[in-house]
């Protein structure tokens, strides 16, 4: 979310950081496996997903290579200018729901340097963007990952001990019933897991598809280069025929013109002299023009 008011700093969202001190509040007073594990997933699938600190956890790598290319304004495969850094930056905020202002933005883009001479390549925008925004060290599929096997190994834990309590007892009540909420928690984390894995399939599917539309664009310019080329060797080749042919047909007015005796017929020569030597100019020109 951008937010307008300004702000000196970048901060989390508060609610997802709410998270996380009522998991360690949960872990003091003893509550129980199933409040830490269901804190453990609302952190991990809070809007943005947020660590045991409160920092937003990392996107999949895929979702940065589909924005970044899609922001790669001139197909150059870098960020070689403020305005692609600035696009790029500005759109997966907003797709991240990171907290932040629009004058955080600016200082952030504008201190960056001089992309035209920086063009940064994927993984040092990755850099940049993850610590300029204070950014966890974690990736958020690794941590929802680990949050299911930790489920996982309590759910295990809890049939061993429900092996053990007594039928009936106030026990075997107690670990049924966490049982079944631990149980309702692993399901909502694998279906997240499912929800993330099929986000990056198909944000790679972006990215490979913004790659092909780039090298499909290489090779048009390098065709279109290809033909300009040949065009201006044809034209240049035509150009040199017909300026070799004008000399020729200038030096035969000019031998005629010596040999005349005829005013009319001098004059008609010198008409037809002035009016190659004006087309050979011409050529000359455009000629010169196409060698630059």
């Amino acid at each position: 979310m951008i937010r307008r008011p300004p702000r000196s700093t970048l901060s989390s969202s508060s609610a997802a950081s709410d998270v996380y001190k009522r998991q360690v509040s949960t872990q003091s007073t003893g509550v129980g496996r199933q409040a830490m594990a269901t804190s453990t997933m609302e952190g991990c699938t809070s809007m943005p997903p947020v660590d045991s600190e409160g920092r937003v956890l990392r996107p999949p790598h895929e979702m940065i290579r589909a924005f970044f290319n899609r922001y790669d304004l001139d197909l150059s495969g870098t960020m070689n200018s403020t305005n692609e850094l600035k696009q790029l930056t500005v759109n997966l905020i907003v797709n991240l729901h990171l907290e932040t202002t629009v004058e955080r933005i600016e200082e952030a883009v504008g201190g960056a340097g001089d992309m035209a001479v920086l063009q940064w390549d994927i993984p040092t925008f990755k850099d940049w963007f993850f610590t300029t925004f204070n950014f966890s060290e974690h990736e958020h599929i690794a941590e929802l990952t680990k949050a299911a096997t930790a489920i996982n190994g309590e759910v295990e834990a809890l049939q061993g001990k429900l092996m053990e309590a007594k039928e009936g007892s106030e026990e075997q009540k107690t670990l049924e019933a966490e049982m079944t909420a631990m149980s309702t928690t692993r399901k909502e984390l694998a279906g997240k897991i499912r929800e993330m894995n099929k986000l990056e399939s198909e944000q790679k599917a972006k990215a490979d598809a913004a790659l092909e539309k780039k090298k499909l664009a290489e090779e048009a310019r390098a065709r279109k280069a290809e033909r300009e080329a040949k065009a201006k060797e044809v034209a240049i080749a035509e150009g040199t025929a017909a300026a070799t042919a004008l000399n020729q047909q200038l030096e035969q007015l000019q031998m005629e013109m010596v040999e005349c005796e005829d005013d009319a017929k001098s004059k008609e020569i010198a008409a037809k002299v002035k009016q190659l030597r004006t087309e050979r100019a011409e050529i000359v020109a455009r000629m010169k023009e196409l060698s630059k």
